[in-house]
């Protein structure tokens, strides 16, 4: 499963949500794509997660992406 334009705001809250998706539906990771990693970083302490690539960006802030393994 992959999350797109994660800012951060309100993640914390919906993190059990999406979890919950993401194992009803089988899927074996989440990965996130963010240009704010601070607020993601925030939203996912507790959480195995990792980041697996960064995409270098022209103007702006880099795409980090990162990778939550489910069990």
């Amino acid at each position: 499963m992959v999350v797109v334009a994660i800012a951060g705001s309100r993640l914390y809250q919906s993190r059990q949500e999406i979890l919950n998706f993401a194992r009803f539906n089988q899927f074996k990771s989440i990965r996130f794509h963010t240009k704010h990693p601070e607020h993601l970083e925030r939203a996912l302490t507790g959480l195995p997660f990792a980041l697996i690539e960064v995409r270098k960006a022209l103007f702006g802030n880099d795409e980090l992406i990162y990778k939550l393994e489910l069990m």
